[in-house]
């Protein structure tokens, strides 16, 4: 992390916004607007991979019009990263556990990736990096010896993105 002690994904996502956009106090408040937008579009994509279209509009109505989200799209605030990332990785647990056997390793790979990655939106992630977990050990814990694979997949992935952490955590004296 920063000396702030803040992920660094927003302040990346909003600086590369400012190199698209003019910095002003208008573009400072249109960037979590539309990442609120896409946090929507994300959301129906997670609702829709289920397969259940009542579902994927009663979810996707439900997220446009609850209180976070819109709330979220007012403030240049870290945190406002964390629900878009949240549904993201619900997407990919979707595709994870809906995959058959054989594309099962290529989406504990992507489900790996996007918690990995997760860690470095806002600091209350590894909370759901936990919920975002349990799936992938409940896959092994029911067979071992044969899913053993999609663990290590998806823990190395996690590991690999938390490896940076944990050297900035030691270099730094935590």
């Amino acid at each position: 992390y920063t000396m702030a002690r803040f992920p660094p994904f927003y302040i990346w996502f909003l600086a590369w916004f400012f190199k698209l956009v003019t910095p002003s106090l208008l573009s400072l408040w249109l960037f979590p607007a539309l990442l609120s937008c896409l946090t929507l579009v994300v959301a129906y994509l997670a609702a829709r991979r289920t397969g259940n279209r009542s579902l994927t509009f009663f979810f996707t109505a439900l997220t446009a019009l609850s209180f976070w989200p819109v709330y979220a799209a007012r403030y240049s605030h870290p945190a406002v990263l964390m629900l878009f990332w949240e549904y993201l990785a619900l997407w990919r647990l979707v595709c994870f556990v809906r995959s058959d056997d054989a594309h099962r390793t290529k989406e504990a790979f992507w489900l790996g990736l996007t918690v990995g990655t997760g860690f470095y939106t806002f600091t209350a992630w590894p909370a759901a990096a936990v919920v975002f977990s349990i799936p992938v050990l409940a896959q092994v814990r029911q067979s071992l010896k044969k899913k053993w694979l999609l663990c290590a997949v998806y823990f190395s992935t996690v590991l690999t993105f938390l490896a940076p952490i944990f050297r900035h955590m030691e270099k730094e004296g935590y």
